[in-house]
């Protein structure tokens, strides 16, 4: 915090936690550290937000991966109660992305989405051998829509569910962008899909 004082939770025994931050749009800090009064150990991270000198025409969070049950999560608070702790995906399972989306509210009505979701561990073994056609072509999966944003609202949560049953096991990147009128925003997350 810009007066240097720290949020401390009440000390509890619990194993899962969630905080959530809202900063202004300038370059912060943004750290966590949890402490083991038991075991005497520390875990901490920090993270760096630089945006830039101006606020853009729109923006998006990271994605969070959360386990996927009949509905997408409606609130940021429903994705994290069943969020994924780490990069693992198992393909027999769906998986859901929540983000959110952030525009000024005079901001564009109308937003084209696109979520793709691309191998990223192609080696030259798995290259020649789809060359020689011994092998299926690596194809990404794209999803396409056109998203509307509510009048006067600056901040949208937003969630869909995949089904990455029929994809094979490797290493993927979920990207997902949002455009309108000449602007765009990215962002992506690295998944491990495992086969079982």
């Amino acid at each position: 915090r810009d007066d240097g004082t720290s949020a401390v939770s009440d000390a509890d025994s619990s194993l899962v936690g969630r905080l959530s931050l809202a900063i202004p749009w300038a370059p912060r800090v943004a750290g966590v550290e949890v402490t083991d009064s038991a075991a005497a150990t520390l875990a901490r991270s920090r993270t760096v937000y630089a945006p830039g000198p101006a606020a853009p025409e729109f923006a998006l969070s990271d994605l969070l991966l959360y386990r996927s049950a009949d509905e997408p999560a409606a609130s940021l608070d429903s994705a994290l109660a069943h969020a994924i702790a780490g990069d693992t995906i198992y393909r027999a399972r769906a998986v859901g992305l929540y983000w959110e989306s952030y525009a000024p509210q005079e901001g564009t009505a109308q937003l084209e989405m696109m979520v793709t979701v691309e191998r990223t561990d192609r080696s030259w073994l798995r290259g020649a051998r789809q060359r020689l056609r011994l092998e299926d072509q690596d194809s990404p999966l794209r999803l396409r829509w056109t998203d509307s944003r509510p009048q006067g609202t600056t901040t949208i949560a937003r969630s869909v569910t995949l089904d990455l049953n029929k994809l094979p096991g490797g290493r993927y990147r979920v990207t997902l962008t949002m455009s309108a009128a000449g602007h765009a925003a990215h962002t992506s997350r690295e998944i491990q899909l495992l086969e079982q």
